[in-house]
């Protein structure tokens, strides 16, 4: 009966938040339990990648009872996105992960919007260094889907007059008569 308990209550965190179906009832019980001591959950970064992905920086003070903040997204080539202002990791663990992947998307949409007014502005060498790497593989790939929408839309590319494979078909057929 406690452990059925237990499950719903679980289910009902996961309702809050997502991604949390990531864990198992263990990992999850036991994030829920270190909620209440900010450094014991730093100390649990890797279980909190599985949640909100490879980094989260997090500012702690020397205090076991100190407020933990989070201040950055790391990615793993090494760069780190700031955070426009601290977040505050007290109150139920959902909460405070919400806010961070908001936080997340906030300071990645700022840095995509910086790469694609940059994008014209510079040689390809030069501007795959002016923003995080992030953002550069995003705003790669939203201009390569411009560059097919603009050929597709001119009749470049997939018209049949391309001397793709319709002309070998052409081809096929009047050998055949």
């Amino acid at each position: 009966l406690a452990f059925r308990g237990l499950a719903a209550w679980l289910d009902a965190r996961r309702a809050d938040f997502p991604r949390f179906y990531l864990l198992s009832n263990t990992q999850l019980a036991h994030l829920y339990a270190l909620a209440e001591r900010p450094r014991a959950l730093v100390r649990s970064i890797p279980l909190m990648s599985a949640i909100v992905g490879p980094g989260l920086s997090f500012q702690t003070s020397s205090s076991e009872s100190a407020a933990v903040e989070l201040i950055a997204l790391d990615s793993g080539m090494a760069e780190r996105l700031k955070f426009g202002r601290p977040l505050q990791t007290f109150g139920p663990p959902h909460t405070w992960l919400a806010d961070a992947l908001e936080a997340s998307s906030k300071v990645l949409a700022a840095h995509v919007k910086s790469a694609l007014a940059s994008f014209d502005k510079f040689l390809c060498h030069d501007w795959v260094f002016k923003a995080p790497s992030q953002a550069i593989l995003l705003v790669a790939n939203i201009k390569f889907t411009e560059q097919v929408e603009t050929a597709l839309g001119a009749g470049v590319i997939g018209s049949g007059g391309d001397g793709g494979d319709s002309g070998a078909a052409g081809q096929d057929s009047a050998a055949e008569t």
